[in-house]
């Protein structure tokens, strides 16, 4: 194989690199469990007050022509500040800004206690 067939074949790899690891990216569009993941590791509340959720729930809509959703979960606080109130109510709401890309807007947080 000669130079001038190697430097062609790098350059054809180069160019379909950016294709080949985007296809391998969740699309946080349709993927309702790539978007949970993506706001739970980007989110700054959600990395350090939120521990582990349960009953999550993900309704998305469109608003102006926008995709948004709203995320509903109970969530694990932490640190844990006191015995008897453990978990919060969460509810987020927010956009996805593209099939990479989303954002929490609006976060609301409801202690909840046993007593």
């Amino acid at each position: 194989m000669g130079l001038k067939s190697i430097v062609w074949l790098l350059a054809v790899s180069f160019c379909m690199w950016p294709g080949i690891a985007n296809s391998a990216l969740p699309n946080l569009r349709v993927d309702d469990a790539a978007l949970i993941r993506h706001i739970k590791t980007t989110d700054f509340v959600f990395r350090s007050t939120l521990g582990d959720c349960r009953n999550e729930s993900l309704h998305r809509s469109k608003i102006r022509g926008v995709p948004s959703f709203v995320y509903k979960a109970k969530c694990v606080i932490k640190p844990r500040p006191e015995e008897d109130c453990q978990y919060y109510q969460v509810t987020d709401s927010g956009v996805v800004d593209t099939t990479t890309s989303a954002a929490v807007r609006d976060i609301r947080l409801k202690l909840l206690c046993s007593a």
